[in-house]
């Protein structure tokens, strides 16, 4: 029977984290890092590691953490530890709408379209649009994403 100091246990469950539960993988993982107490070596792996998600992330500012844990089979909490020691922050990307060039000629069209059909008598053409900046309507409500 193999002893192994509190160190190593402490390795081996962090990689066993990192493979994402995988015991497989984690022994392959631990036996490839030959762990011989080297800090040196450890801090070239892990630096390793924080270039390839910085990479991913610049790559595609929409990936998400899980993601990148994935392609490089690492724990998405360290994907997270790394980003967040470079100053990036989480966040869930929402699309929006774009602007071309030939908005602003067709906003124009559209607000000179509303003040002549709202200048003739009698006309409440405006009171009968809901004004809203909210991105969905359904016919069950409105709900702001």
């Amino acid at each position: 029977m193999v002893l192994y100091t509190r160190d190593e246990k402490v390795d081996m469950l962090l990689i066993y984290g990192e493979c994402r539960k995988n015991a497989v993988a984690a022994r392959n993982l631990y036996a490839d890092r030959e762990h011989n107490n080297d800090s040196e070596e450890k801090f070239i792996i892990a630096e390793e590691t924080e270039i390839n998600v910085l990479a991913l992330v610049e790559a595609d500012k929409t990936v998400s953490l899980r993601q990148i844990a994935s392609e490089l089979n690492i724990s998405h909490k360290s994907v997270s530890r790394n980003l967040h020691k470079h100053k990036y922050k989480s966040f869930k990307y929402h699309r929006h709408q774009h602007l071309y060039e030939d908005d602003a000629g067709r906003r124009m069209e559209y607000c000179n379209w509303i003040l002549r059909n709202n200048v003739l008598p009698n006309n409440n053409f405006l009171r009968k649009i809901l004004f809203s900046d909210e991105s969905r309507f359904t016919n069950f409500g409105m709900f702001n994403q």
